[in-house]
């Protein structure tokens, strides 16, 4: 379990009024179950991870807010060549409610998402990680990506 901090320090930002808050801001915690184990047996791991949260404070306007969330996680990994190359894919649903404090009407939204990342292990570790969410809608598509690189020695 763990519980969440949230410092906010805001100025000249259009449609927000200036202000520098600390904030107790909620709690959540992380429950993996193994479904099975990357090793001689298995050519693929597979965890589902589940994640709930409870979040009392909003992180951009600072304002009171209840917000429970749920994120579920199927993450699978490979080595598609063994101690060289590995590869990872993980698919994401989070589902949610929220409204601000002091309103009755609670506003629902989720999100699903899926990852994937692949690893070249040398001296250095270098790989490729793509990342694609979607906020469903009943008036758009989802359009959402982003994609990133990344380069880093091991030892």
């Amino acid at each position: 379990m763990s519980a969440h901090g949230l410092l906010q320090s805001v100025n000249n930002v259009d449609g927000l009024d200036n202000f520098h808050n600390f904030n107790f801001s909620g709690l959540s915690a992380e429950f993996r179950f193994l479904l099975l184990g990357l090793g001689p047996d298995s050519p693929i791991g597979l965890t589902f991870v589940v994640e709930p949260e409870w979040a009392r404070v909003d992180d951009v306007s600072g304002a009171l807010t209840r917000d429970f969330s749920t994120t579920f996680k199927l993450v699978a990994d490979t080595e598609l060549i063994p101690n060289r190359l590995y590869a990872a894919a993980n698919l994401i649903y989070e589902p949610g409610v929220s409204r601000e404090f002091g309103t009755t009407n609670w506003e629902q939204s989720s999100e699903l998402g899926m990852t994937a990342a692949v690893a070249l292990v040398s001296c250095n570790i270098t790989g490729l990680l793509t990342d694609w969410v979607c906020k469903p809608s009943w008036a758009t598509l989802c359009t959402s990506a982003r994609h990133c690189t990344f380069s880093f020695p091991t030892k």
